[in-house]
């Protein structure tokens, strides 16, 4: 038996376009939250959502799911660690991050 505490992450930043970059072909996107994304894609693929371009501004967001995991388990451990590596390397981006608790717990965001 233990806790279940989920930790989503939310991640917001601007991106530019290709598209509107000048290129033709596929949509995809450049800047600081795309490589935040490929390096949560590297380690949990199945966690990591496509980037959603919002309407306005240039912005868009992924989300990282949370592990499912229960307190303690290695699991968790793993990903807590891994959403304080995320966290670290944000700082140095042009990019929000939102760790979000919920659960068997109150709701609340977790400071970032």
């Amino acid at each position: 038996m233990g806790t279940i505490i989920h930790k989503t992450v939310i991640v917001t930043g601007p991106v530019k376009n290709y598209r509107e970059m000048g290129f033709t072909g596929e949509v995809g996107f450049t800047g600081d939250l795309v490589r935040l994304r490929k390096f949560s894609k590297a380690a949990y693929p199945n966690l990591t959502s496509p980037i959603i371009q919002h309407g306005t501004n240039g912005e868009a967001t992924f989300m990282i799911a949370s592990s499912g995991s229960k307190l303690g388990w290695d699991l968790s451990n793993h990903h807590d660690d891994f959403i304080n590596d995320v966290i670290s390397h944000a700082k140095s981006l042009s990019v929000e991050v939102q760790v979000v608790e919920h659960g068997e717990c109150t709701p609340k965001l977790v400071d970032s």
